[in-house]
């Protein structure tokens, strides 16, 4: 006897009275069974593809964030979009940074002087052992003790940046750690330390104020300005360093103030 009578869904015949009918259709063929198949298939090859994008672009990860996976994509590719308008329109104010050409050959004038090449002589830059006449092209501006000019170093610096030369702060051996800390204030700290271990570039130059010195391509010193002021602009002499240096003092600002 069933468990709960003849007529329950448990007779010991294996019937089952209360549950409706099913209407299954065997076919004759087994071919006509084809479009059911390849349906089956087709649906497994769907459910493959989307697990394996979504393992690829981590969109279940996400999904656990509320943020479904075409949300992400479409964000990402706009984000993308806008980078790339971007780095097509922006203004690009550094003209790239220049290239050293050979150093030029010269017996006149003297070298340290205007049209001459910069004196030889070995610095720390950066706190490592360099020749000065591998400084080129670039600008160096030489410091004297106890300095209140980091304001007038910076208007210096955003104007050899436009150019993309090397800002380079000069003081002597006793001036090692102020000249570090100077560099750290100016231009958001990228002006590179250098300290006149022989005093060689001092003693050419003999320093009043901040003194700036202008170096060419090829080593020729093109400018040199005693006590720099705020708002002199050297833009003119600093568009001209990433070519040779001239035999003679060109007749620009600089050579004229150097002369005084």
């Amino acid at each position: 006897m069933g468990t709960q009578g003849h007529n329950g869904p448990g007779r010991d015949d294996g019937r089952f009275d209360d549950l409706p009918p099913v209407n299954v259709v065997v076919p004759d063929d087994a071919s006509e069974l084809d479009p059911d198949v390849r349906a089956y298939y087709r649906e497994r090859r769907v459910a493959r593809a989307r697990g394996l994008i979504s393992k690829s672009f981590l969109t279940r990860r996400w999904g656990r964030f509320g943020l479904s996976g075409s949300i992400l994509m479409a964000v990402l590719l706009l984000v993308g979009l806008v980078a790339s308008m971007l780095a097509i329109l922006e203004p690009h104010q550094v003209r790239g940074t220049q290239q050293s050409l050979p150093l030029a050959q010269q017996t006149s004038p003297p070298a340290g002087e205007i049209g001459g090449l910069l004196p030889a002589t070995e610095l720390l830059v950066g706190g490592l052992p360099r020749n000065s006449r591998e400084l080129r092209p670039g600008v160096l501006a030489l410091i004297p003790p106890s300095c209140q000019c980091v304001p007038v170093l910076d208007e210096l610096f955003r104007q050899v940046k436009e150019f993309g030369y090397p800002m380079y702060l000069v003081g002597s051996q006793a001036m090692r750690t102020e000249v570090a800390q100077t560099a750290r204030d100016v231009g958001n700290g990228t002006a590179v330390p250098v300290v006149d271990t022989n005093d060689t570039l001092a003693t050419t130059y003999a320093p009043r104020g901040v003194t700036v010195v202008l170096v060419h391509a090829d080593g020729v010193v093109g400018g040199l300005v005693h006590e720099l002021a705020s708002g002199e602009r050297l833009e003119p002499q600093l568009a001209t360093l990433s070519s040779p240096g001239q035999t003679s003092p060109p007749p620009n600002i600089s050579s004229a103030r150097s002369s005084g």
